[in-house]
């Protein structure tokens, strides 16, 4: 009987590309399978913007906003027709809510409230640290992840609410953005294709038939919406990257005599008495030598800057876990979208990107693992003691104070917020 639509809006939304096509229609036809046309669908359009006049007996409410997520409106296109049905009679039933003489007409049916201004509630200085009331209550890891452990060490609240508190982000039904698409999509074809036998001596031209003979059955198991229409383009510059990095790859190890040992490699062990679980995305062999390699599908940049700062904990965490303990394995970041190697030194990739001078990998492995552990070790004796770190771009000067003098044999902390803080929302509560 009633009905009040807010936000009574034109939907300017551009349509889909039509994903039918002509012979695809002709087929569904000859089975008596009739689907709509584009005339028929606008049509359909109009008649459910009228659906709310037509149907409702007694009442209809329309509200129009001046503004909608941060931007003018558009009126809805029922608004014109109701106008031009009307003509001078419009007005009668047409309010605007800022103006006193409509305010006054509209009070004969409505009791409307009166504007009020609100008081800003300042958020308060942010916390440095929480309280933990009961820390004996804390429950120990089953077992940590390298991901987990990088957390801990920067961002300990992230770790805390997810790891202790099981504080979950909610899980939503969504598609990947097309970055972790394709990071997703390019190791599953690297982790198939270093694989197969006597890969280091495929030439350039079976590499591309490899990957266009398994794109067509791994695109509509993991990667459909680069198959939809109008995204040819991107798919096709997506498999020359995918191309160009795996010849790449694959003359680096025939060039510096690696052979492939293992593909997305389970590795366990202890760090610090606590249980570790990793996978590693490549494990190679030359002779007694083994190397780890992380495959990332960019950030060229960003992995740098980690080996430069000693801040690749993950790859250092790997080699600590890659038997046998008393070697260092070399360890490497391979970029997929530019098909380049980043590593600490060239003993095991002459052709890679050297980030820093050409230290001693594995005393820098050494340095770095007993940061780690050293760093692991303070963070838990802040959770015995009830503490816990709440570090961003607000905190990290009043927490280097809180700690001065007690920081250098620490990895070196973060002073700017975790871009991936799912829980910034509850550090101002």
């Amino acid at each position: 009987e009633h009905l009040v639509w807010w936000n009574c809006l034109l939907d300017n939304v551009v349509p889909p590309p039509e994903k039918w096509r002509n012979k695809d229609r002709d087929w569904l036809s000859s089975r008596q399978i009739e689907l709509q046309t584009g005339r028929q669908k606008s049509s359909m359009m109009q008649r459910l913007h009228l659906r709310p006049v037509l149907q409702a007996s007694e009442s209809v409410m329309l509200v129009v906003p001046e503004q909608a997520d941060g931007a003018e409106v558009v009126p809805s296109l029922l608004l014109g027709d109701l106008e031009a049905a009307f003509g001078p009679r419009y007005r009668d039933f047409n309010f605007h809510l800022n103006q006193e003489d409509d305010l006054k007409r509209l009070a004969k049916w409505f009791s409307l409230a009166d504007h009020c201004h609100l008081t800003a509630r300042p958020s308060g200085r942010p916390k440095p640290q929480l309280r933990i009331t009961s820390p004996r209550l804390i429950r120990h890891s089953e077992y940590e992840t390298p991901t987990n452990l990088d957390t801990l060490f920067y961002y300990p609240h992230r770790w805390f609410f997810r790891q202790k508190l099981k504080i979950y982000p909610g899980s939503l039904l969504s598609i990947s953005r097309d970055e972790t698409l394709q990071g997703n999509l390019s190791h599953r074809f690297f982790e198939h294709l270093l694989l197969q036998p006597d890969v280091t001596q495929f030439s350039r031209d079976a590499v591309r038939e490899w990957i266009d003979a398994h794109a067509e059955t791994l695109f509509p198991r993991e990667g459909a919406t680069l198959l939809l229409y109008g995204r040819e383009p991107d798919r096709l510059a997506f498999l020359n990257k995918v191309k160009n990095a795996a010849w790449s790859l694959i003359s680096m190890l025939r060039n510096n005599g690696w052979e492939v040992l293992h593909t997305e490699y389970k590795l366990e062990g202890t760090f610090v008495n606590v249980p570790v679980r990793g996978k590693a995305d490549l494990i190679l062999a030359r002779g007694d030598e083994r190397a780890i390699i992380d495959l990332k599908w960019s950030g060229l940049n960003r992995r740098k800057e980690l080996i430069i700062n000693g801040e690749d904990l993950q790859l250092v965490l790997y080699a600590h876990l890659l038997p046998p303990p008393e070697q260092w394995p070399h360890t490497a970041y391979f970029i997929l979208k530019e098909g380049k190697m980043v590593a600490r030194n060239a003993l095991a990739f002459k052709e890679a990107i050297v980030a820093g001078n050409m230290s001693d990998h594995g005393a820098a492995c050494e340095a770095i693992l007993s940061r780690m552990q050293t760093t692991y070790r303070w963070r838990q004796a802040q959770f015995a003691n009830g503490q816990l770190e709440v570090r961003n771009s607000r905190t990290a000067l009043e927490l280097e104070h809180l700690y001065e003098g007690h920081l250098f044999d620490l990895l070196e902390m973060k002073n700017e917020d975790d871009r991936w803080d799912e829980y910034r929302i509850l550090l101002d509560r």
